[in-house]
């Protein structure tokens, strides 16, 4: 199918970088992708030719020269599968690559068990619902992005996977990851397994940007 780069940037202080980054490249090996691991986004200073690039980031910024490099990856044909934390910036600058964008935590408490909510999409194909412990987070969709998955809650659907399309690459982003109970859930591996066969076929000018689910726009907070 193709060579997948699982790329960890930051820290292991509040994600669990490391444990995710064994258990991605493990899933998307069996799913037919050569996949390597790397320490920091280096990389995306130059050119890829990956089918896939796993981004999971963690209280550390991006330069300029690494978002630049992002960008023209995906807009070039790689898919993006976009982890947890990978939202979270101190600007705008990489939100409409990865289609979401942290805003908080939400209300208290920060982290429940909750049912994961599901829409038609080949990321979420033959999933049912599932529960699943985590850490919640409030996100500010972009605009033409699809909600496959969320929570629901007191103040309206808490997006946790979303999906698009960016130039020729595919891009999925997957809220869930911040310690290894979401590993351990078949609901969210499944999720990532079915990603990466989506991911890795890039976007077609005939194809819609968007596939979207008919309550989509309930499923956008904020």
């Amino acid at each position: 199918m193709g060579t997948a780069t699982v790329m960890l940037a930051g820290d292991d202080v509040y994600e669990d970088l490391f444990g995710a980054g064994v258990e991605l490249q493990a899933l998307l090996a069996d799913e037919g992708l050569a996949t390597r691991v790397r320490i920091g986004a280096g990389a995306l200073r130059e050119r890829t030719d990956d089918t896939v690039i796993a981004l999971y980031r963690a209280a550390g910024e991006l330069g300029e020269a690494e978002r630049r490099g992002l960008e023209d990856a995906v807009a070039a044909g790689a898919g993006l599968l976009a982890v947890h934390s990978t939202a979270y910036f101190e600007d705008d600058a990489l939100a409409d690559v990865i289609g979401s964008r942290y805003v908080d935590h939400g209300p208290l408490p920060h982290e429940s068990t909750f049912t994961v909510r599901l829409a038609p999409h080949p990321v979420t194909a033959g999933i049912e619902p599932f529960d699943v412990s985590h850490e919640h987070y409030r996100l500010e969709v972009r605009p033409g992005v699809d909600v496959l998955a969320w929570r629901d809650t007191s103040y309206g659907r808490e997006p946790l996977v979303t999906a698009h399309a960016y130039g020729r690459g595919r891009v999925c982003y997957l809220q869930f990851g911040h310690d290894l109970r979401a590993w351990a859930t078949t609901g969210v591996r499944a999720l990532v397994a079915n990603a990466a066969s989506w991911l890795a076929e890039p976007h077609t000018a005939t194809e819609p940007n968007t596939v979207r689910s008919p309550d989509a726009e309930e499923s956008i907070p904020l």
